[in-house]
C-alpha cells in the first residue's frame, strides 16, 4: 500500500502542470489599456470569434485593442513566416501586419492595437509594452 502511495505522489510531482484556461478580458487591467490607447476605454467585451479562440476587445473613440487566445493549430498562420521576431516577450513573439503573436508555455495569444493608420505597417512601442504585460499574466 505504501509503495502505491509513494509511486502515485512521485507521478503527480513529476507530471507536467496543466495550463489553466485564460480569459482574454482579464489579461490586462483598465489602466494598462488606457495607457496603450492614450485615453480611457470602455471595459473589455467578448467579441464574436472562431470556436476555441476567445477574443476580447476594448474601444476608445476610433482606437481599438483586441486580445485573442489561440492554439498551436491556429496560430501562427502560414503567412507568419515573413514576420518580425520580437525579443524579450514571452517564450517567443512575432509581429506582422499590426498583430503581435506571443507564446508562453502552452499559451498563445494574438494582440492587435489600432491607434493610428500606421498601426498595421509599423510596430508601435505600446503594442510591445502590452505584449510584455500580457505575457507576465500568462
Amino acid at each position: 500500500m505504501r509503495t502505491v502511495l509513494v509511486a502515485t505522489l512521485i507521478g503527480l510531482i513529476s507530471s507536467p502542470a496543466i495550463a489553466a484556461p485564460l480569459d482574454p478580458c482579464r489579461l490586462l487591467t483598465n489602466a494598462q489599456v488606457a495607457s496603450a490607447l492614450g485615453e480611457r476605454s470602455v471595459p473589455g467585451e467578448r467579441q464574436p470569434s472562431a470556436p476555441g479562440q476567445p477574443t476580447c476587445g476594448w474601444k476608445a473613440g476610433s482606437k481599438t485593442l483586441y486580445v485573442m487566445l489561440a492554439s498551436h493549430k491556429t496560430m501562427p498562420p502560414p503567412w507568419w513566416k515573413s514576420a518580425v521576431v520580437v525579443r524579450g516577450v514571452g517564450d517567443s513573439a512575432l509581429w506582422s501586419g499590426g498583430w503581435m503573436y506571443v507564446r508562453k508555455g502552452s499559451h498563445r495569444v494574438a494582440i492587435e492595437l489600432l491607434i493610428s493608420p500606421s498601426s498595421v505597417t509599423r510596430m508601435d512601442p505600446q503594442l510591445v509594452k502590452l505584449a510584455k504585460e500580457i505575457a507576465a499574466r500568462m
